[in-house]
């Protein structure tokens, strides 16, 4: 039972009992691929079904990660049979495509990059995956284990990027999940820094288009947010890619929280407003929010007071 845990931890999404290395992947794809009389279509089911195998590998099974001329060969075979076409290659499918597609031989840092991008595709999707029965929030859940696998010097996951990533993990399967998932997304978002998965978009981008998805569902679905949940939805929307400006960030979403009353209503994700305000009081003495600029004053003070002593010395 011990190994048999180990091996899901490891592996992430695992829809059979025990995994197939990508060699032998590999090679049940090609027969199926090569026999003779196969259609267009019976290969494309083919590739499904290879990509559905190479879910249940892990980074140091036999052959894995792919070869890059095994990864190119995804992308080659899936337009030569015309699979864009097919049912089996749902949203979800193809995102599984992309990333097996993906050149992940040079090292640790490149699969990390290629399961970013993974995450990023499956967020918001609803299709089955390749396997017909895979959600993409249990596929989200296998690529994350994958990146925490590689450890954090080669795949360091920021802030903005796990909001992300929490996100793709969710169930939003109808309306009333969509809403939750945006309103969590957006309290993870408060108070975040960093770049998101690509590297790139910013947490205030991200968070401007997750509210914009919110908005845009029905009222039985997302009720009007509340006026701690707004606290939050601002605070995620805002730049905070410096020191000052983060501080700002904090200091404005302080200063919002503190004029709510009651203290027992709740934000986007259920948290109380007095909950958030301690945090948010937390994080700002953390950041040194309020001292940073004394603390220059004083340095530049003493700087211009001990010039003016030795000027007074030479003269």
């Amino acid at each position: 039972m011990f190994k048999f845990g180990v091996i899901v931890l490891l592996l992430g999404y695992s829809p059979k009992a025990f995994a197939t290395d990508c060699t032998t992947c590999k090679g049940t794809y090609e027969t199926a691929r090569d026999a003779s009389g196969a259609t267009a279509a019976a290969k494309c089911t083919a590739l499904a079904n290879y990509l559905t195998c190479l879910e249940t590998s892990a980074k140091t099974d036999t052959g894995c990660p792919l070869a890059t001329a095994d990864a190119a060969a995804i992308e080659t075979d899936y337009g030569d049979s015309t699979c864009s076409g097919e049912t089996v290659f749902t949203a979800t499918c193809k995102c599984q495509k992309e990333f097996w597609k993906t050149d992940q031989s040079a090292n640790a840092a490149a699969i990390c990059s290629a399961a970013k991008a993974y995450i990023l595709c499956l967020k918001g999707e609803t299709a089955v995956a390749c396997d017909t029965s895979a959600t993409p929030a249990t596929l989200a859940t296998g690529v994350e284990t994958r990146m925490t696998g590689l450890g954090t010097t080669d795949c360091a996951i920021a802030d903005t990027c796990q909001c992300q990533i929490n996100t793709a993990k969710a169930t939003i399967a109808t309306g009333a999940n969509k809403c939750t998932a945006y309103k969590t997304e957006l309290s993870c978002l408060r108070t975040a820094q960093s770049t998101g998965c690509d590297g790139t978009t910013t947490k205030s981008a991200i968070a401007t288009t997750s509210d914009t998805a919110r908005a845009a569902l029905s009222a039985s679905d997302c009720p009007a947010l509340t006026s701690t949940c707004q606290c939050e939805v601002d605070a995620a929307k805002g730049a905070a890619a410096t020191s000052a400006t983060y501080c700002i960030v904090l200091t404005t979403l302080k200063t919002c929280l503190s004029a709510i009353t009651p203290t027992t209503e709740v934000g986007c994700a259920s948290t109380t407003q007095a909950a958030l305000l301690t945090d948010t009081n937390t994080k700002t003495t953390s950041a040194m929010c309020g001292s940073v600029a004394d603390r220059v004053t004083f340095a530049m003070t003493s700087l211009v007071v001990s010039v003016l002593v030795n000027m007074f010395l030479y003269m």
